[in-house]
Formats: structure tokens, sequence, C-alpha cells
């Protein structure tokens, strides 16, 4: 039995072998096969691919180059808006100040008033209640004006004359007065903070004209020096 078997079984192995001699051109034909679809296959796919990423590459570029601008326009409209914002604040406080300028100077005429009744006051009258009454209100009336921070502007002889403070109403020869120096104040001007709500009026030294006889002194004052300075 054993020699039989062991007969046989190099028969099987040729047989085997020569199965296994013819399955390799198989396996390389399908190799092949393999290897030409596989090649092909990765081509179209890298391309596509490489098309995909270009398209969104693109895409990415134009999304980055809207929100650009899209920011700046943002940014752009936020400074508009504060700079809106801020000219509205200063308008407003210009147009508060202008209200309050046009109320207070038609109050400063009663002010005006009040001290020209007191100036001009019968003496039977000082003493009476109803003219103290009176100056009650005047105070009370000075006191809005001084809460709203108006005050009057101070002039004083001898001032120099300014004309944004001043109003000249008029001219007068003054001895011992210079040229633009206030000899005398007509009507109190008043200021709202830093600005003239109302000038002063104000009256204002010139000089004298010269005469002729003092031209001809000092003309001939004028000569003598000359002709000292040229004998000497």
């Amino acid at each position: 039995m054993k020699t039989r078997e062991s007969k046989r079984k190099p028969a099987e192995n040729l047989t085997g072998g020569s199965e296994n001699q013819s399955l390799p051109e198989e396996v390389e034909n399908h190799q092949e096969t393999e290897t030409a679809d596989g090649a092909s296959l990765p081509d179209a796919a890298i391309a596509s691919l490489e098309a995909k990423v270009a398209g969104l590459s693109q895409a990415l570029d134009e999304a980055q180059e809207e929100a650009r601008k899209s920011l700046e326009g943002w940014q752009r409209t936020q400074a508009n808006f504060e700079n809106f914002r801020k000219r509205m604040t200063v308008e407003k406080a210009e147009w508060t100040t202008t209200a309050n300028m046009l109320l207070l100077s038609r109050l400063l005429p009663v002010i005006d008033d009040f001290a020209r009744a007191f100036l001009n006051l019968p003496e039977e009258l000082q003493d009476h209640s109803w003219p103290a009454g009176i100056k009650l209100v005047e105070q009370k009336l000075r006191r809005v004006l001084e809460m709203e921070d108006v005050k009057p502007i101070p002039v004083e002889p001898r001032d120099v004359f300014d004309p944004y403070f001043h109003q000249a109403v008029v001219q007068q020869e003054v001895e011992e007065y210079e040229d633009g120096q206030i000899v005398a104040e007509v009507q109190t001007g008043y200021l709202l903070g830093n600005r003239v709500l109302r000038p002063a009026l104000v009256v204002v030294a010139r000089p004298k004209p010269t005469t002729a006889t003092e031209d001809e002194t000092q003309a001939t004052a004028s000569n003598e020096a000359q002709d000292s300075a040229a004998e000497n």
C-alpha cells in the first residue's frame, strides 16, 4: 500500500507542478490588467481633485476679497457714523447756545431799564418799601443771568479800545487821554461764557488835530535842529 501511494504521489506532484507552471502567466496577465486599470483611474481622480481644489481656492479668494470689502465698508460706515454723532453733538450744543443767547440778549434791555429806573429814583421814594421790592426782582433776574454764566464786560477809564468787546458810539478829544483809550461807558456789555453777548457801548478818545501854528513851530524846531547838526 505504501508503495502504491508513493508511486501515485509523484504523479500528483507532476500534475500539480504543471498546473502551477501555467498559473503565473494568468496571474501576470491579471496583474498587468490591474496595473493598467489602476494607473488610469488615479490620474483622472487626481485631475478631478486638482480641479476641485483650484475651484475651492478661487472661491476662497473671492470670499476673502468679499469679506475684506465688507470689513472696509463696515469700518467706513462706523467712522462716518461716529463723525456724524460728534458733529450732531457739537451742533446741538451750538443750537442750545444760540437759543440761550437769543433769549438772554432779550433780557438785557430789562436789566438796563431797571438800572436806569433806580438811577432816576426820586429821593422821597428812596426808603419806600415798593422800590425795595422792585430791587429784589432785579436782583433775582441778575442771579438768573449769573446762573447762565452771563457776566458784565468790565470797562474802566483809560482802558484800550478792543473792537471785540467794545463798540464806539462817540469819539471825543479829551485832555490827558491818548488816542484809542476809553473815556466812559454808555451801556454795559455782557459775556455768555467766553462769547460776547452784547458789546459795551463806550466813548473813545481821539487825538487833537494840530493847528497851523503848532505845525510851524514844529517845522521851525526841526529846521533849527538840522542847521545845528550841519554846523557841528
